[in-house]
């Protein structure tokens, strides 16, 4: 293991992320959904509260960035009509299942159950965007979610302990964002002019 301090890094790495993903939002080069912006914003501050109820100590600093990244680009994403992304049913029933898995850790008093809740909302909110990185690969960029992963990398390896609570959701925040970055950057790969998949889908 390494010093807990390093945990540091990962705010910093969350924050680089985001301002990265604020400028390409910005420009017009990615379009956020801001139904699962908002409730990645949500969700891990359950999660921070849950941390800071159990007293988890400087590990809640990665849960912070994860909060007030997400932040960053939902309030990017009303600053220009270019990186407006309209919702649909679909975008809006996972948003609502989210906020839902928030309201039911608002009535357990359990840590443990409001980090399972918080992960279940933090994925629930992905789904939209996971969909869009399918259908739409141009719309986004997978910088900022390869940084968050390793934050939770590094987060992991800070761990003096490894109760569940401890290491639950830094597990999580390394292993889905680095899916979902995968997932972006398969998808324009195989969109970009010149690949096999994009000569078929054009002729």
């Amino acid at each position: 293991m390494i010093d807990e301090r390093w945990v540091y890094l990962t705010l910093v790495l969350n924050l680089a992320g985001a301002m990265h993903y604020v400028v390409e939002t910005l420009a017009g080069r990615v379009r956020p959904n801001r139904a699962s912006w908002l409730m990645w914003a949500v969700a891990p501050a359950v999660v921070l509260a849950a941390e800071l109820q159990e007293g988890v100590g400087l590990r809640a600093v990665m849960t912070l960035g994860i909060v007030l990244g997400p932040l960053m680009v939902l309030v990017a994403s009303f600053a220009t009509t270019a990186a407006y992304w309209r919702l649909g049913v679909f975008d809006w029933a996972c948003g609502g299942l989210s906020a839902l898995a928030v309201v039911l850790w608002a009535v357990t008093e359990s840590a443990a159950v409001a980090i399972v809740l918080s992960i279940a909302a933090d994925f629930l909110a992905a789904v939209p965007t996971v969909r869009k990185a399918v259908t739409h690969p141009d719309t986004e960029h997978p910088l900022f979610f390869v940084l968050v992963s390793a934050g939770g990398a590094l987060t992991l390896l800070t761990l003096q302990r490894w109760t569940f609570v401890d290491w639950a959701f830094p597990a999580y925040i390394f292993v889905f964002p680095a899916v979902l970055a995968w997932l972006i950057w398969r998808q324009q790969s195989r969109s970009a002019p010149g690949h096999p998949r994009s000569r078929t889908a054009r002729s």
